[in-house]
């Protein structure tokens, strides 16, 4: 079935930073015994550049299977499970937190430490930090996305993916900014 949804770019935001911090320290009371690293990634985590008002959380384990040790206590601070998105991105485990426009909207994914998921959101959001005029790029991109899209089971917008492509080979190969794989947080 298809629906339409209504997507909303708003200017940079630095309250996005503190619902973060907010956020992980939430994060690290329930499941912190389990997890290995707690990272805010997506626009909303690279200063100056506004976004989709949804902050992105990537949470990592040691093993994939420690999921299951984290269903019950995440769920106690509003992060709800999404096990359906396993069939497009099946290494990764979805939550989601909040109902906009009433509530602060999060997504959480949690995927192991050592996957390309992990890598390759931490190169991105690295490389947009570190270079403010290609994040500008990316915002202005962003901005000219159609504000009405068609929700259907099809993958990520082919335009997202070959910004994510372009920006993330050019932070890879920069051997200043690599990312410690230690605990992260």
């Amino acid at each position: 079935m298809e629906m339409n949804k209504t997507i909303r770019i708003a200017d940079y935001d630095p309250q996005w930073a503190v619902l973060y911090e907010e956020e992980k320290r939430r994060i690290l009371e329930v499941v912190g015994y389990v997890i290995v690293g707690v990272e805010h990634i997506g626009s909303t985590a690279v200063p100056n550049l506004g976004a989709k008002p949804i902050i992105d959380i990537i949470v990592a384990v040691s093993q994939l299977n420690d999921d299951e040790r984290c269903i019950v206590p995440l769920r106690s601070i509003g992060c709800e499970y999404v096990p359906e998105h396993e069939d497009s991105i099946p290494e990764r485990r979805y939550f989601y937190k909040g109902h906009p426009p009433m509530e602060q909207h999060y997504h959480l994914h949690m995927v192991e430490q050592t996957s390309n998921f992990w890598k390759k959101r931490l190169l991105f959001r690295n490389y947009l930090c570190t270079h403010p005029k290609d994040a500008q790029e990316y915002y202005e991109l962003k901005k000219d996305w159609p504000l009405s899209l068609v929700q259907t089971t099809r993958p990520i917008p082919r335009r997202k993916c070959l910004l994510f492509n372009l920006y993330s080979p050019r932070q890879s190969q920069n051997k200043e900014n690599n990312i410690s794989l230690g605990k992260v947080y």
